[in-house]
């Protein structure tokens, strides 16, 4: 009997503070909350995102996500792979395409792919990125 007494006044309190709204604005601001997170996470991973490359388009060195510029160094000493190409047309559209690639690592135990792609035309810009850093069990 006391069970159901308890169990009833719980139910009375949850409806009254669902009505009140208190639920709903702590959604709304867990909700905005998150969406910081994620805007402030994915700016600093673009932020910290960077290739140089010399002239000779020999990699110099890759910058990545925090904590991982020393598995990078060992990446590119080890079996790093560079593709960088640039395309133009001219036939129709004005068109424009660069792209670099840079992939490596398995034999370290890090995987980096880190993959940009601009195309300009003469109506547009389009810009591609793919970062992806997992870990592969080495052999």
């Amino acid at each position: 009997m006391v069970t159901l007494i308890l169990l009833l006044v719980m139910t009375v309190v949850a409806v009254s503070l669902l009505e009140s709204g208190h639920f709903q604005s702590l959604m709304a601001r867990n909700l905005q909350f998150s969406e910081r997170v994620f805007e402030q996470s994915q700016g600093e991973i673009e932020g910290q995102l960077a290739k140089l490359i010399d002239d000779d388009a020999n990699i110099v060195s890759a910058v990545s996500v925090q904590g991982v510029e020393q598995n990078l160094t060992q990446i590119t000493a080890d079996d790093t792979a560079l593709t960088q190409s640039i395309s133009l047309e001219y036939a129709g559209d004005t068109r424009a395409s660069i792209g670099n690639s840079i992939e490596g690592g398995s034999a370290t135990g890090m995987r980096l792919i880190l993959q940009s792609n601009v195309e300009l035309d003469s109506q547009n810009i389009h810009s591609n990125q793919t970062q992806a850093l997992t870990y592969v069990k080495p052999k």
